[in-house]
C-alpha cells in the first residue's frame, strides 16, 4: 500500500473516532443536566 493510502485511511478512521467521541460527549452532556 502506498504512503498516501495509508495516511488517507488512518485520516479517515481518526476522523470517525472524533465523530463518535463528539456525540458522545453531546450525550453525556445532555443526560448530566437531565440528572
Amino acid at each position: 500500500m502506498s504512503s498516501e493510502v495509508w495516511i488517507a485511511y488512518i485520516f479517515s478512521i481518526k476522523n470517525q473516532l472524533f465523530a463518535a467521541d463528539f456525540s458522545f460527549a453531546k450525550l453525556s452532556r445532555k443526560n448530566f443536566f437531565l440528572v
